[in-house]
């Protein structure tokens, strides 16, 4: 009774989410972070590219700790150009009306100036997402739960 409801207030999605669709999205608007490293970009244009990814509180978050990281690296006078984001494996964990669990592991390659040379780096992640139907078709991440990161 409660879904229903639920459903007629449009308080959740009429339909189970269609998970190949799902991870495209996910493959398409997850490298846009990486984005801001080689821009540099100001306060509300940060926030502005983060919310095309994330959602709610762990967009509060992601602001944050990209500022910041930001901030450190202007001071530092580091300079960070990704030229690639791979993702090795996307498997879906779990799902319901509105909202998808995805563990993923990718790497980002790219080449960090700093301290006067340059060198080549790859660093390989793996983490949980929960990603949640913002829009009909429009998903974000509101959750992440990092397993490894080398």
């Amino acid at each position: 009774m409660i879904v229903a409801l639920m459903l007629l207030l449009g308080c959740i999605p009429a339909h189970p989410p269609d998970l190949d669709f799902v991870v495209q999205e996910f493959e398409g608007f997850h490298p846009t972070v990486y984005s801001i490293y080689g821009s540099q970009p100001h306060e509300d244009t940060l926030h502005t590219i983060l919310s095309g990814v994330f959602v709610g509180q762990k967009l509060t978050q992601e602001y944050v700790e990209h500022f910041t990281t930001l901030h450190h690296m202007s001071i530092e006078e580091t300079s960070i150009d990704v030229k690639q984001v791979d993702y090795n494996h996307i498997e879906v964990l779990d799902f319901d009306f509105g909202w998808v669990q995805l563990d993923v592991d990718w790497s980002v390659g790219g080449v960090v100036t700093h301290q006067g040379h340059k060198h080549t780096r790859v660093n390989r992640y793996h983490a949980v997402y929960t990603l949640v139907e913002i829009e009909s078709d429009q998903w974000r991440v509101s959750g992440v739960k990092m397993r490894n990161a080398e």
